[in-house]
């Protein structure tokens, strides 16, 4: 997804590309949202780059 920054608004091919991830994500986040109210479970999103792979031996 993209971003807007102060001063620099998103483009409107930005917004309908964000507008078309989003119906594709949001469905799937109530998922791993449930899974991890129930279980108490921590998950990692498979869309996730937090960076948590790096550093592993």
């Amino acid at each position: 997804m993209k971003l807007g920054a102060r001063d620099h608004p998103l483009g409107i091919i930005d917004k309908l590309r964000n507008l078309r991830i989003s119906k594709k994500r949001a469905p799937v986040e109530r998922h791993y949202a449930a899974i991890k109210r129930v279980f108490k479970v921590k998950l990692q999103y498979p869309y996730s780059h937090s960076g948590s792979l790096q550093g592993r031996a």
